[in-house]
């Protein structure tokens, strides 16, 4: 006989040597334990299970006391018109060409910035009066309750200019929407849109990069053909 294993059937004998502790265990004993671990496995789920359900009320107590609070602070928002932030603000972008420009507007007293300057110090000199249209055609009247803050890069003078000039518009645009009245709104679009429509609309014109075999994007090279 090996060591460690007994000629009796159905029995295993545990134990590398004669001189270690040796137990016998029969095939009804291995079955015994493989039932009573199937049972355990099965067991845990439900407890696991039941102790889910013990938390559940301590935990939709706290979530509906979360969400009682945010509800009335967004209603709170909503009735007196702020933002999440808690100020009147719009915010749109502009791309004209290469340039992007982006404008602030909220609840103030008038004032308008550039880049941090104010808007007649903006460069160049010549087409100061484009960036003044939307306040000549719409009254300073209008611009008296909101600043309007732009940030602008990119591309030339001239497309920085008219990026600016359509980024006021529009943000004066949306926050009377927003904020003021669905008619205030209406009579200013109309205004810019009668006057100029690149106020409130972009220009999505490009130019065509040049291709091989001519001088430009369509014209070819003159050729003989004797």
């Amino acid at each position: 006989m090996r060591a460690g294993y007994s000629e009796s059937p159905g029995i295993v004998q545990v134990g590398p040597t004669d001189d270690s502790i040796q137990r016998r265990v029969t095939h009804n004993q291995w079955r015994e334990t493989f039932r009573k671990h199937r049972e355990h496995r099965s067991l845990a789920p439900e407890e696991t299970h039941d102790r889910n359900l013990e938390l559940r009320p301590v935990i939709l107590a706290v979530q509906r006391s979360i969400l009682s609070v945010l509800l009335a602070d967004w209603s709170g928002r909503l009735t007196t018109g702020l933002s999440p932030r808690g100020t009147q603000m719009r915010d749109v972008c502009i791309l004209q060409k290469s340039a992007t420009a982006v404008a602030y507007c909220k609840r103030g007293n008038g004032n308008l910035r550039v880049n941090g300057r104010p808007l007649e110090l903006v460069e160049p000199r010549v087409l100061q009066y484009k960036l003044q249209e939307p306040l000549l055609l719409l009254g300073k009247e209008r611009f008296s309750g909101v600043d309007i803050r732009v940030r602008v890069n990119g591309g030339g003078h001239v497309a920085q200019i008219y990026a600016i000039r359509q980024a006021i518009s529009k943000a004066l645009v949306s926050y009377y929407q927003k904020y003021v009245d669905e008619a205030s709104k209406k009579e200013i679009k109309d205004i810019l849109i009668q006057y100029d429509r690149t106020l409130l609309v972009a220009d999505p014109r490009r130019c065509e990069p040049k291709k091989f075999g001519g001088p430009g994007a369509r014209a070819r090279y003159q050729k003989s053909y004797r």
